[in-house]
């Protein structure tokens, strides 16, 4: 099982990059063809200069959306997608996904996605 809480700053950025990756292929790939709706809300966050994107990971919960027969579920973990708004600016942060994902990367596809998750 992977520990969150011991992940040195270069294996934060390499996760990073990739839940990046992630974030928008299943947003253009998966969610544009099976929810519109959420995928205009979703286009209309990530475009507005507001925001700004921030990534928080933590270990999955019985509360995730993952197989649990998934022999990688050891290797997977939550990118939780947030978007801030800036100080200035009087906006609402917005809890946009939940990704489970396998910290393997490319060598593994198992992943899943909840989509505005605090709705």
């Amino acid at each position: 099982m992977v520990d969150v809480d011991n992940l040195t700053d270069e294996q934060i950025d390499a996760l990073t990059d990739q839940v990046v990756d992630l974030y928008t292929t299943i947003s253009e790939e998966a969610l544009s063809l099976n929810d519109p709706d959420a995928y205009a809300k979703v286009r209309k966050i990530t475009n507005d200069d507001d925001y700004s994107m921030e990534c928080r990971f933590r270990n999955i919960s019985e509360d995730d959306e993952l197989d649990p027969s998934d022999s990688e579920i050891d290797d997977c973990i939550v990118a939780e997608i947030w978007f801030t708004g800036a100080q200035e600016q009087l906006k609402n942060d917005v809890h946009v996904v939940d990704i489970v994902f396998s910290v393997q990367g490319e060598e593994s596809n198992a992943a899943s996605a909840k989509w505005f998750p605090d709705d």
